[in-house]
């Protein structure tokens, strides 16, 4: 059987998973980290060569800094902790059980059905495996935890100090640093904690985390499956359907019908989140997503991801003539400082929290005022082809969040206007559609290629705009 130094934990020390993240692909020094999350270089020496746990106070500094979700900071800690701790049981079974209760309790989350069998051969992290994409994506939203007006007869008042007034549970540290990170907005705009507000005032608190849990219940709701076997899903997701539940949305989600299609699956669990979902796409975005059955089919596919070798390829319908037939995006994404619903390309000495962006597009049919183009991702960023595409000028088609839901190029006739506008009544969305998607089966080794035909309504739109191009109407 050997002995316990010859067993490693199946998950990694969080301080070598995000020193190589950080480090390694970023290339950034300690030093710079140290300085970014403003900790000792020792302190945060300690932590990357696995000789201090995650602390909570360190994940909130990490995904605040760095765009990241502490809570999943936290959970890395929590399986790492409660791996180690069943192996030492294992191997000393008088070791008192409250180890491993203690373990649990520092952390947020408890994975559930840990395997505490002899053989952990199989379920070792080797030193070569890198970081799940889940990791380096960022969330798609931020959710509003608290939303007031200020009464008419209001004075003038530190934001700061209203916010500690009106909300008991909340420090004035906690609202001062959500402040800082641009989480707390005033009609629409982040604003300094020493914004003094005015009546009539709408204050939203931001944070890339759900301000409560959501259960994932089964709801009976049609699913496009394109594929499933014992490891794997692939699904072809509407527009207008939310991948996962979260404000606003508690329920008809994705995810809440997956449950319902594998509510007689004894080992699928929608509320692990180490299964399901494997990437998302936007709730108005149509096309192929991949969910996971296993823990062990979403590690491997989240590791696909994050080395980018799955091919996905998205079509778009663009304002404008696209000049070149071909090209690369490259542009780092971060929120928008002015919009925090929105991205932005920053340059790389603008914003430190910017991540690095690759888009391949290519030209598929003109029709004038408009393009047709196929769109390629190297990397996997939030919104990344809406802001990519409007960054060279080609806003998507409808896409209202980013401009698209106005007339950008063409006359201003009345009858053309009118034209427009019946077409946005048929793609009353952005016209984006994850069209393919490969990638190598976790369990089997086999190179598999998906394709999902452009929707009713992207069909009817570009099939209208054809027409308009052909017959070279004079609006």
């Amino acid at each position: 059987m050997g002995n316990g130094n010859d067993i490693l934990p199946r998950y990694r020390h969080p301080g070598l998973i995000i020193r190589n993240e950080l480090v390694g692909y970023l290339g950034l020094s300690i030093t710079q980290i140290a300085d970014l999350l403003k900790i000792s270089k020792s302190q945060l020496s300690k932590f990357f060569n696995e000789k201090s746990a995650l602390t909570p106070n360190l994940a909130l500094r990490i995904a605040r800094v760095f765009g990241l979700r502490a809570d999943e900071l936290m959970e890395m800690q929590t399986h790492y902790d409660l791996d180690k701790a069943y192996i030492a049981l294992h191997f000393d079974p008088n070791k008192p059980k409250k180890f491993i209760t203690k373990k649990a309790e520092i952390n947020i989350v408890v994975p559930k059905n840990i395997n505490t069998g002899l053989n952990y051969t199989g379920f070792y992290m080797p030193e070569n495996q890198e970081l799940p994409a889940e990791f380096n994506e960022q969330p798609d939203e931020l959710y509003e935890h608290h939303r007031f007006r200020v009464d008419r007869g209001q004075t003038l008042i530190r934001i700061d100090k209203y916010l500690v007034n009106s909300m008991s549970a909340v420090s004035r540290n906690r609202i001062q640093e959500a402040a800082e990170a641009g989480n707390i907005l005033v009609n629409n705009s982040p604003v300094r904690s020493n914004y003094r507000v005015k009546a009539n005032d709408v204050i939203t608190i931001l944070l890339d985390y759900p301000p409560t849990d959501y259960t994932v219940e089964p709801e009976d709701i049609p699913l496009d499956i394109l594929y499933e076997d014992s490891d794997i899903m692939i699904v072809n997701k509407p527009a207008g359907m939310v991948v996962h539940p979260g404000v606003g949305n508690f329920n008809h989600t994705l995810l809440n019908a997956v449950a319902w299609h594998l509510r007689n699956d004894p080992f699928f669990d929608p509320n692990n989140p180490h299964v399901g979902l494997v990437h998302r796409i936007d709730k108005d975005t149509s096309g192929l997503l991949i969910l996971a059955k296993t823990e062990d089919a979403k590690s491997n596919l989240g590791i696909q991801f994050y080395k980018k070798t799955t091919k996905r390829q998205y079509l778009a319908l663009v304002w404008g003539n696209v000049k070149n037939d071909e090209g690369t995006i490259t542009g780092a994404l971060a929120r928008d400082t002015r919009d925090r619903m929105c991205y932005r390309v920053y340059d790389e000495d603008e914003n430190p929290n910017a991540k690095y962006a690759v888009t391949h597009y290519k030209v598929i049919e003109r029709f004038g005022y408009v393009t047709l183009v196929q769109c390629q991702l190297e990397t996997g960023r939030t919104h990344q082809i809406r802001v990519h595409m409007k960054y060279i000028g080609h806003t998507l088609f409808n896409d209202e969040r980013y401009g698209g839901s106005e007339i950008l190029k063409g006359n201003r006739t009345a009858k053309y206007r009118q034209f427009v506008e019946n077409c946005f009544e048929i793609c009353p969305r952005q016209a984006l559609h994850a069209r393919t998607l490969g990638f190598i089966h976790p369990r089997t080794g086999e190179e598999m290629f998906f394709e999902a035909e452009l929707p009713s309504d992207m069909q009817k739109l570009t099939e209208k705009w054809r027409n308009f191009a052909n017959n070279q109407l004079q609006i």
